[in-house]
């Protein structure tokens, strides 16, 4: 009867952490967008829509491509170089310089060339900025292009602004920590109770 109570109470021990934190990742998403702004990368300037910070938070600011080319060939053109030798023959098609209006002030510039990363997943997203914002700033990103990126419109490029969780690092390490805590505690937690359940059977039938 003991060994049936600390295995419930360990099965449900474990499951509660791993539960709750899922349950707040719903309903605190971790990123999210704030513009998707079509863009066309031939060479002059670009202002994109006024936007407004929800959150006091940081953010990124994203040209975001769909899978329209060759994979190799697109890595090239977006001057993700790697180890492919065959980018010798496919020049750099991105050259984009930015700067962020916050509420009618400069609030920071930066470019393409910076290489600040990629983001991956039904779409590819090269990173080309950074800010922090507080709640309810309004923004404009001025976007130069300086030079003729048509080999990617049938990638259909768009401005993005992503908004992301500070937490988010923190979150994603503490979920992978609570989902194997719930795995090793409730395990051990249902063994108990199977085993309670297989004694008291052994019990009955002597």
């Amino acid at each position: 009867m003991i060994a049936k109570k600390v295995g419930l109470w360990l099965t449900i021990l474990g499951i509660l952490p791993y539960a709750l934190l899922q349950t707040w990742i719903l309903f605190e998403p971790l990123n999210w967008k704030l513009l998707e702004y079509p863009v066309s990368l031939r060479s002059g300037s670009i202002t994109s829509p006024e936007f407004t910070t929800k959150r006091s938070t940081s953010y990124l600011i994203l040209l975001e491509f769909d899978y329209g080319i060759d994979p190799q060939r697109m890595n090239c053109l977006l001057g993700i170089r790697g180890f492919y030798e065959e980018c010798q023959d496919i020049p750099e098609a991105v050259d984009v310089s930015w700067r962020l209006m916050t509420d009618g002030r400069s609030n920071g510039d930066g470019s393409s060339k910076d290489k600040l990363g990629e983001l991956y997943n039904d779409t590819i997203n090269k990173v080309i900025g950074r800010f922090d914002a507080r709640k309810g700033q309004r923004h404009v990103v001025l976007l130069n292009v300086r030079r003729d990126g048509r080999d990617l419109d049938s990638t259909n490029p768009r401005l993005v602004v992503l908004g992301y969780s500070k937490y988010g690092e923190g979150a994603m390490f503490l979920l992978q920590f609570t989902f194997y805590g719930a795995v090793l505690v409730s395990g051990t937690g249902l063994i108990l109770v199977c085993v309670s359940f297989f004694a008291r059977g052994v019990r009955r039938n002597r």
